[in-house]
């Protein structure tokens, strides 16, 4: 099982995050988001821990634990296209050959050979997907763009789990599945709060103060007393600037 934490706060703020357990895990990777580009930092070598000592002013950070695909730099998240400034990260398992399918059909050419198909990871094949999606936009997001790329991601969880973060420039889109598989949540961090995220692979902790969405995975905990929400099942969830601007 994946495991996905980050942020997008209003204001550049200090933070730290480490992996502190002896747990097995496949590759790991994080993409610091500052003046509205994305800089993006992976490593395929299971057995290094990390220490990150960053200001930003959003953050995504993914532990994979491979359950398709082999253990390889090109299969380890995030996936980025740095040129379009789209990044990608996943949670969940996709049937491929379906998911080939379906993209398909919806317009999207993606031409995969037998050994390239299992090679590849099926997060990587959905990133594929998603950067064929988002080649004709020029920085523009509007209402339409995204309810229809909540369509095809909704056709896509229906052959499998997904979780899934887009990041566009400063927009982060969060996808929760449909069926609530590792619910992702969020808590609303407003400023003079600190926070701490922690579960049995990382933890992230923020050094300075701001306005911001923070966002993790189910089995994670965190320092405030305030209670996390769920994101909404089967939708998008549009985060802007620290802020939730639409659900979708």
């Amino acid at each position: 099982m994946c495991l996905i934490g980050g942020f997008s706060f209003a204001e550049r703020i200090n933070f730290t995050a480490e992996n502190f357990n002896d747990v097995r895990y496949d590759g790991w990777g994080y993409l610091k988001i500052d003046s509205h580009s994305g800089i993006l930092k992976k490593d395929e070598n299971y057995e290094k821990k990390f220490f990150i000592d960053e200001k930003a002013n959003g953050f995504l950070l993914h532990i994979r634990q491979a359950s398709s695909g082999i253990v390889n730099y090109k299969n380890t998240h995030p996936f980025g296209n740095k040129e379009k400034n789209l990044f990608f990260c996943h949670n969940g398992t996709i049937s491929k050959e379906k998911m080939l399918n379906l993209f398909e059909t919806n317009s999207i050419f993606l031409k995969t050979g037998k050994r390239e198909l299992k090679e590849k990871s099926d997060s990587l094949l959905l990133f594929e997907g998603i950067e064929y999606y988002f080649k004709f936009l020029n920085k523009t997001i509007n209402e339409e763009t995204i309810k229809n790329l909540r369509i095809l991601l909704n056709k896509i969880n229906k052959v499998g789990r997904l979780n899934a973060i887009i990041v566009y420039y400063d927009n982060f889109f969060v996808y929760q599945d449909e069926n609530g598989y590792n619910q992702m949540q969020y808590i609303k961090i407003n400023k003079n709060e600190n926070f701490e995220i922690a579960n049995m692979f990382y933890k992230i902790k923020n050094k300075s103060y701001g306005n911001g969405i923070v966002f993790f995975t189910n089995n994670s905990y965190h320092s405030s007393d305030k209670k996390t929400k769920n994101f909404l099942n089967g939708h998008i969830t549009h985060i802007e600037n620290g802020n939730i601007k639409k659900i979708y």
